[in-house]
C-alpha cells in the first residue's frame, strides 16, 4: 500500500533546470505538504504489519529495508503505482535527482529488470522523495477497505501497488509486473506455495 504518488525527486530536478511546468511543481508541493498523520492512523486501524515513509532512498530502497528483516520478497505492478502528474515526462526527458545514481543500486535486488526498463516507472522506483508517502504491508482482507479510507482521509492517490511474497530466505528480492491486480498475484503465489508442499 502506498499513500502518496511518486515523482517528487524528478519534478524538483526539472524545476532546478528551469524545465518543469508550473502545474507539476504545484502538485509536487501539495504532496509534500500533505501530512502523513491521517494515513498513519488509517493504516493502524487496518492492522498494518510494517510501515515506513518513502524518502531519500526511494520506493525500492525503502521496500527492500522492510522486506529484509524477514527475508521476504514482493511483486510490484507498474500500472498500479501512483505518479504525480508530469513525473513520467520528467523521467523520459532524463531529468533525474542527484540521488538517483546512489538509489539505483537497489535495482540489483530486482529479479526481472527487463520487464520495466522501458517504462518511466523503472526510474521512479529509485526516485528520492521529500516528504513522501507511507509504504505499508497489511493483511489482504483489510486492503480494499484501507484504500477506501485512505482516499477519504485526503490521500487522493493511495493505491495497492503489489503483494508480499515468499523467497528462498537468503535475501529480499522484488519482482516486477507491468499490469494486473494484487488479487491475481496472491492467487498465483498461493498456488506456487501449494505446488511446492
Amino acid at each position: 500500500m502506498l499513500s502518496k504518488p511518486l515523482g517528487i525527486g524528478t519534478i524538483l530536478a526539472a524545476e532546478g533546470m528551469g524545465e518543469a511546468e508550473g502545474r507539476w511543481v504545484q502538485k509536487a508541493l501539495e504532496c509534500m505538504l500533505l501530512s502523513n498523520a491521517n494515513a498513519a492512523e488509517v493504516l493502524a486501524q487496518h492492522s498494518a504489519r510494517a510501515l515506513t515513509d518513502v524518502t531519500g532512498f526511494g520506493l525500492l530502497g525503502h521496500l527492500l529495508e522492510m522486506l529484509d528483516a524477514d527475508k521476504l520478497g514482493a511483486t510490484l505492478i507498474a500500472e498500479q503505482l501512483p505518479l504525480i502528474p508530469g513525473a513520467a515526462k520528467c523521467i523520459e526527458r532524463g531529468w533525474l535527482s542527484s540521488l538517483q545514481p546512489q538509489n539505483a543500486r537497489a535495482y540489483l535486488s530486482v529479479e526481472n529488470p527487463q520487464e520495466w526498463q522501458s517504462l518511466p516507472h523503472w526510474a521512479l522506483l529509485a526516485d528520492p522523495q521529500t516528504s513522501g508517502g507511507l509504504l505499508s504491508a497489511l493483511p489482504q482482507e483489510h486492503a480494499e477497505a484501507c484504500v477506501r479510507d485512505l482516499l477519504q482521509s485526503g490521500c487522493s492517490q493511495a493505491a495497492i501497488i503489489g503483494v508480499i511474497t515468499h523467497t528462498d530466505g537468503v535475501k529480499p528480492s522484488v519482482r516486477l509486473q507491468r499490469e494486473g491486480n494484487w488479487r491475481q498475484l496472491i492467487t498465483r503465489d498461493n498456488e506456487a506455495v501449494q505446488s511446492q508442499v
